[in-house]
């Protein structure tokens, strides 16, 4: 069996700022143990890293993850580590890799949305966010009347997020109007898309 202690670190790591401004992040593994790791991303606005549960990203089955928060003038420090699938704690960590971003665009509003009215009068919620954007998280507004993605305006809702993201339930309401709001990690405007439940 495979010993987590003993697990290879990922090598060639490398990042990139996407044309949307999130961040790309690669690296390769060992041959023979593709498809039996997933791998803890860690991030840090610092030179150092010690890789923590306050610095984890994300984690990831295959080598590559998109850091979607990022921020516009930030120095990053970032690193992965190989565990096993199904198994807490991490093996050999990577080299380091530095980036640092100038000023990055602002989010794009979600996209390919639908809000489906449930027999409940909850509303389930899809969405895209278009590749390569960033994003601090998507929120959610609610109104009686159409809402204007130039001055949003509406009651926040409280969603439940549903595994793998991208999927919303937003409790009953005699509403129908919602906005998706892609929350700029600079602190800006938010990107809003104005939809229907139907």
């Amino acid at each position: 069996p495979l010993d987590p202690g003993q697990l290879p670190a990922p090598t060639d790591l490398r990042a990139e700022i996407m044309p949307g401004g999130a961040i790309h992040l690669q690296w390769r593994t060992a041959a023979q143990y593709e498809g039996l790791l997933r791998y803890s991303v860690y991030g840090a606005t610092q030179d150092t890293l010690k890789p923590s549960a306050e610095d984890l990203l994300g984690t990831a089955d295959d080598c590559r993850l998109t850091y979607r928060a990022s921020r516009s003038n930030v120095r990053y420090t970032f690193a992965v580590a190989a565990g096993l699938a199904g198994v807490d704690g991490d093996g050999s960590i990577s080299e380091p890799v530095r980036l640092a971003t100038g000023e990055l665009p602002p989010p794009q509003p979600p996209q390919q949305a639908t809000a489906t009215l449930r027999i409940d009068g909850s509303v389930r919620l899809t969405y895209e966010l278009p590749p390569g954007t960033r994003s601090g998280g998507v929120g959610v507004l609610r109104s009686r009347q159409a809402i204007d993605p130039s001055a949003p305006a509406g009651e926040t809702v409280p969603v439940r997020q549903s595994p793998g993201g991208e999927s919303l339930l937003a409790p009953p309401s005699s509403d129908r109007h919602y906005a998706l709001s892609a929350k700029d990690p600079d602190g800006g405007p938010p990107a809003v898309l104005p939809l229907q439940a139907r």
